[in-house]
């Protein structure tokens, strides 16, 4: 399970679904996700979930919806990451 949405995320989720692995990707648009992967993409093993990372709650549900649809969770890559602006110029 991980964060996916757009650029480097969308392309890890393409590169493990081609190769076989079982997906469950947060994001806030799945709709967006899906539209990422292209229409050649096989979508079979993946469960896209709607999550607000900032929601703990939401990570929990996540987490036992991925349990319970695949059977278990092997390995989980976060690439969740906010920046203010301000903060990026000033560094």
């Amino acid at each position: 399970m991980f964060t996916s949405g757009r650029g480097h995320t969308s392309s890890l989720t393409r590169q493990l679904l081609e190769r076989g692995d079982s997906v469950a990707a947060t994001t806030r648009c799945p709709e967006r996700l899906t539209a990422a992967l292209g229409d050649g993409a096989d979508t079979s093993r993946l469960l896209p979930l709607a999550v607000d990372l900032r929601d703990e709650e939401q990570v929990k549900q996540a987490v036992n919806k991925t349990v319970e649809h695949f059977g278990g969770l092997d390995v989980v890559v976060n690439n969740a990451a906010t920046a203010r602006a301000s903060s990026l110029w000033k560094a």
